[in-house]
């Protein structure tokens, strides 16, 4: 049972691969490739605890999965769905998607600004003005929910991301 599990696993994440090839990465991608990992770990375990029965697993699936989890929510997820998707729309392998662009946070931002300089660099050749109005319109947004943020907001990301918002004041 686990050995077909397993297999329907990996299935599931060949054809997720194949969604963030065509689509781009998302927060949900990036936690569903989380999720199928966490189930193969899983898997891994109980398919060498039925080969092996004497071994004493439980405590290292137990150690395994909380340790994943941990190291899971240390990860920007936001940052380094931007990061990635921007590398693809510069390298031209996906068309932008500014719309999705708004729904992440504000420490997207300096990646953002490495597109908006490029697209204003080749703006006759790959990227029309609505394009660009649509990352000033996503900064003016990101610079309100950045200057918005609570006490408690405040990461080690909010030195890049002023840094940014310098740089992009500095250029308009």
């Amino acid at each position: 049972m686990s050995l077909f599990s397993g297999v329907l696993a990996i299935s599931s994440a060949k054809r997720m691969f194949l969604y963030i090839e065509e689509y781009g990465l998302s927060i949900r991608r990036v936690s569903t490739i989380f999720g199928i990992i966490v189930i193969l770990t899983s898997l891994f375990l109980l398919l060498t605890k039925c080969i092996f029965t004497n071994l004493k697993l439980l405590k290292a699936i137990g150690i395994s999965l909380t340790l994943l989890i941990t190291i899971f929510s240390f990860v920007n997820l936001d940052k380094t769905v931007t990061s990635y998707n921007v590398k693809r729309y510069m390298s031209q392998e996906l068309v932008a998607d500014i719309k999705y662009l708004h729904e992440l946070t504000y420490t997207s931002v300096p990646d953002v600004l490495e597109l908006y300089e490029f697209a204003t660099e080749t703006a006759d050749e790959l990227y029309e003005a609505k394009t660009i109005n649509e990352m000033r319109r996503f900064f003016a947004k990101k610079q309100q929910e950045f200057d918005d943020r609570d006490l408690f907001a405040y990461t080690l990301d909010n030195i890049v991301v002023q840094r940014a918002f310098d740089r992009l004041s500095m250029k308009d």
